[in-house]
């Protein structure tokens, strides 16, 4: 029965993920294919040094001050950053980790701080108070294993790879510099982002862009409009270390924050984890890490710049925001971390505007548009100037808005065949598991955690049709019941019982159909 504790030993070997990362050959610039080990190594060395190396001439230009009214910090909220580090302070971060949480460059895991915690207590308090009062980071704490995680099935070009960076220590200071900063950003943050904080949720402006899409085939007459999707080239690798300084000055970050901050930047040392060895280390002078919860955070103050800009050329006539009616909200842009996605009229002024914002945002932070993977979008009335338009942008235009932050966003009425991509995700998930070594109780666990999982997302923001709800449920009790393929075993207990709370005799067990419900009850 170890599958009924939902242990992390169930979890661990249940996915055969580790094939998939490994590196057994890569595709450089020119095409050529390599598949020895010192070639595959020299390749994520030479890209990985590469776009963490600065070569933006204008980065030292800085932040113009001088144009937008921001909200900067109060002498209340920059007294929380400078307040003396308590031993509480740091206890209660060390143990919000979770406990088998990957391994950093000192090979431990969490759990065992916090197990021995009343033996280490002195010398990690010590070591904490000693960094927040020098304002310097070790050097050793702040070296990195970067870990290349692949974004599709076989993967043979890194830009299809996510670099995330492994370690403890360090993540313990830039934890407690976190929880210092989430209490002032909703007053900081913009209203279109949605990304963490406690009460915007992601499926919020999912809703705003399907709306908006719906509301294209209502649009008649002159005024055009037209929606961006853009996507940002390696959006946390490009970012310029004088930009991320001048931001925090900005917004009114104490100074002994901000030298922390930009310390544990400036003497970072990063190396690249491939198939159980690494390459060479390199010290990035530009990017901010992913995985690292202070940059995650950082981030939304350093991408508040553009709006900034976006929403004071609109109050001088430069560019219009659109609204769903005459008398609506009228909006410009939604933010959700990286992703951006822009609201306008479909005017030749407008295209110009955008194109001269986004420059302006890159000659500052070094943040390039994709101009392949973003798409633009024209309503109905535009037909006739879209090709004109798009040239501006120097964006293609598209008849499909795609996904936004994994919700499908439909341009007619769905059909069950428009839902069939979390079908897909279920069953390929389930080829991974090496289910047949699992009892009962382990099969319930993955199917009620994993599996659930990838519908409810989904699931938050629309009402699934009543067949995929059914054949959601198919496969999560036919992998409860261990049937494989065309293998039929005898069914030893119903759906029904299943289905049941576990102080009744069920497995709690959820149906598609009751987590759709639950799921819908955030909306109301």
């Amino acid at each position: 029965m170890e599958g009924d504790a939902n242990t992390k030993f169930l979890h661990t070997p249940a996915p055969n993920m580790r094939r998939r990362n490994m590196f057994l050959g890569l595709q450089n610039e020119a095409g050529d294919w390599i598949d020895d080990h010192k070639g595959i190594e020299d390749i994520i060395f030479q890209f990985y040094s590469f776009i963490f190396n600065t070569n933006h001439q204008s980065s030292t230009k800085g932040r113009d001050t001088t144009v937008y009214d921001s909200h900067t910090l109060s002498h209340r909220e920059q007294n929380i950053f400078s307040a003396p580090l308590r031993n509480s302070e740091i206890k209660i971060v060390l143990f919000s980790f979770k406990p088998s949480k990957v391994l950093g460059l000192d090979a431990l895991h969490p759990i065992f701080y916090q197990k021995y915690w009343n033996i280490l207590e002195g010398k990690k308090t010590c070591f904490c108070k000693q960094v927040f009062h020098t304002l310097e980071m070790n050097l050793e704490v702040n070296t990195t294993h970067m870990c290349l995680i692949s974004k599709c099935a076989n993967a043979i070009v890194l830009k299809n790879f996510k670099p995330i960076g492994l370690y403890t220590m360090y993540k313990l200071i830039t934890k407690i510099i976190v929880n210092r900063v989430k209490p002032i950003l909703p007053s900081i943050i913009s209203p279109s982002q949605a990304s963490f904080l406690s009460n915007r949720r992601a499926c919020d402006n999912a809703i705003i862009v399907q709306e908006y899409i719906s509301h294209f085939k209502k649009i008649k007459g002159r005024n055009a409009n037209k929606i961006l999707k853009i996507d940002l080239e390696k959006a946390f690798d490009r970012l310029e270390l004088s930009f991320i300084r001048d931001t925090l000055l900005f917004f009114g970050f104490p100074s002994n924050t901000t030298k922390l901050i930009m310390s544990s930047i400036f003497t970072s040392s990063i190396f690249v984890l491939v198939n159980r060895s690494r390459t060479e280390y390199f010290k990035p002078s530009r990017g901010i890490r992913q995985g690292d919860s202070i940059f995650l955070h950082l981030h939304h103050f350093l991408w508040r710049d553009y709006p900034e800009a976006l929403m004071q050329k609109c109050i001088m006539g430069i560019g219009s925001p659109t609204n769903f009616s005459q008398t609506g909200l009228k909006i410009s842009h939604l933010f959700f971390t990286d992703d951006l996605t822009l609201f306008a009229r479909a005017y030749t002024k407008n295209c110009n505007t955008i194109i001269e914002t986004l420059w302006e945002h890159k000659c500052k932070s070094s943040q390039k548009v994709n101009n392949i993977m973003s798409k633009v979008i024209f309503s109905t009335n535009c037909q006739q100037e879209e090709v004109r338009l798009a040239r501006i942008l120097t964006i293609k235009p598209s008849l499909s808005f795609g996904k936004y932050i994994a919700f499908p966003v439909f341009h007619k009425r769905p059909t069950n065949r428009d839902y069939q991509f979390i079908i897909d995700s279920m069953q390929s998930k389930l080829a991974g598991w090496k289910t047949h070594f699992l009892n009962m109780a382990g099969r319930t666990i993955l199917a009620k955690s994993s599996l659930g999982c990838i519908s409810s997302h989904v699931m938050q923001y629309i009402k699934l049709p009543a067949q995929v709800s059914n054949q959601i449920n198919i496969i999560q009790r036919n992998i409860i019941r261990g049937i494989i393929a065309a293998k039929r075993k005898m069914h030893l207990v119903g759906w029904k019982t299943m289905t049941k709370p576990r102080d009744e005799g069920g497995l709690g067990v959820q149906t598609a159909e009751n987590r759709n419900i639950a799921t819908h009850t955030g909306l109301a």
